[in-house]
C-alpha cells in the first residue's frame, strides 16, 4: 500500500478510518478498563501515554489497522479492527 493513500470505509452506521494521535483519549477511555484489554490479548492502559504509544505503532507499522467510529461521531473511536492478507491455498 502506498503510505500516502488514506483508506476510509463507510457503512450505514460505522466509519473505519486511520488512527490519529488525537484519538488517544478515546482509546484510553476504553483501554483503561482492566477487564477489556486482557480479553483481547493486551494489558489495559494505565495512562493516556500508553494509548498514544499504541496509536503510534498502528500509524507506523499497521497500514490496515482502522479506528472504528459510529457515524454520528467519527472523532471518537469505539473500537479497532485490522485487516490482514494471507496467501490463498487454492
Amino acid at each position: 500500500m502506498d503510505s500516502e493513500k488514506t483508506i476510509t470505509i463507510r457503512t450505514d452506521r460505522l466509519i473505519l478510518r486511520k488512527w490519529k494521535r488525537e484519538d488517544a483519549e478515546s482509546m484510553f477511555d476504553h483501554a483503561k478498563d482492566p477487564e477489556v484489554g486482557p480479553v483481547a490479548g493486551w494489558p489495559y492502559h494505565r495512562t493516556i501515554s500508553d494509548s498514544e504509544k499504541i496509536i503510534d505503532i498502528f500509524i507506523r507499522s499497521h497500514p490496515y489497522c482502522f479506528a472504528v467510529c459510529q457515524k454520528e461521531n467519527e472523532n471518537a473511536p469505539i473500537g479497532c479492527i485490522e485487516l490482514k492478507t494471507s496467501p490463498c491455498d487454492l
